[in-house]
């Protein structure tokens, strides 16, 4: 029986996939498997999947979101880890290694998870993944409080810890924050261990896409919070909310300074739903409608860095 199971779920992904499957091929870890789950996908997904018969375990289910995808496969893996990778990123050669090691030479952590490297659609290299003050082992407090950043395809789990938690909450239908929701719950149960290496290569959707794909799944993640922790979670939703506005009004900036001001108009306008307290949103979207040269004007220099959502 393999000791790592890689699991990864793949959607309409026939672009990415091929090179996600190559980088887990292609660890110098000796005993592991590779299951793929095919998640309803309506294009040649299948027919990429299939170049790799007999190298790779194959589920082909509806479509369920992440989450369900991810939990199919663990059903169909025999690892007493769980590796996860999605089907638009890759791993270096040495990330099973390295973050298996990190979970056996600390027998009491249920979860390792490394830093990675941020790319654009294009592969080009836009900053690391992890921020500095979030580089470090998170303790519960820092989960509750919204100072960590686990990327799913970082992240290697203990079996029986994935199973005590029972897997990611298939509520999650969509993508984002099932992942989240996720490392708290195992987080409950026992410590995690970081490994300060890139050993990711993550690619980024652009700022305002990622956040209209999350917009349902943050819905799900309030309530299952609030379901879970009570009171106690309304300081992470609060984190995260304002993430959210905040990616959404640099969004608009950068749509503005661009002159395009239906996106600006959009942002601004997604900003002020998610929090409608905050009026600088408000005054942001009432400028959209202003002449052009006017509202850029009005606009002022924007900071490069984007907030996380």
């Amino acid at each position: 029986m393999p000791k790592v199971s890689v699991i990864i779920p793949a959607y309409n992904s026939e672009g990415t996939v091929g090179r996600s499957v190559e980088s887990a091929l292609a660890q110098n870890f000796p005993d592991f498997e590779v299951v793929v789950v095919n998640d309803g996908s309506t294009d040649d997904t299948p027919r990429v999947l299939e170049e790799y018969r007999g190298r790779i375990k194959v589920v082909t289910q509806p479509n369920q979101g992440l989450a369900g995808a991810r939990n199919s496969g663990t059903r169909e893996a025999a690892g007493d880890y769980f590796a996860f990778l999605d089907a638009d990123d890759t791993w270096a050669a040495d990330k099973l290694a390295k973050t298996v090691d990190a979970l056996v030479s600390n027998p009491d952590a249920l979860l390792a998870f490394s830093n990675a490297t941020c790319v654009d659609e294009t592969g080009a290299f836009m900053r690391s993944f992890m921020r500095k003050e979030f580089a470090r082992v998170p303790s519960m407090d820092d989960m509750m409080a919204g100072r960590f950043q686990i990327l799913p395809s970082s992240a290697v789990v203990r079996r029986d810890a994935f199973e005590r938690v029972g897997g990611f909450r298939e509520e999650f239908r969509g993508v984002g924050f099932e992942d989240v929701f996720f490392w708290i719950l195992v987080r409950e149960h026992g410590p995690f261990v970081y490994v300060p290496e890139q050993l990711v290569t993550y690619r980024v959707e652009p700022l305002a896409r990622r956040l209209e794909k999350y917009r349902p799944s943050f819905f799900v993640f309030k309530r299952l919070m609030r379901k879970h922790y009570g009171e106690a979670g309304e300081r992470l939703i609060r984190v995260r909310r304002q993430a959210r506005v905040s990616a959404w009004g640099y969004s608009g900036l950068l749509a503005m300074n661009r002159g395009d001001m239906r996106e600006a108009r959009h942002a601004f306008r997604r900003a002020f739903e998610e929090n409608p307290a905050r009026l600088k949103n408000l005054m942001r979207l009432l400028r959209t409608f202003l002449p052009t040269p006017i509202a850029r004007a009005l606009t002022g220099r924007t900071r490069n860095e984007a907030p996380s959502p």
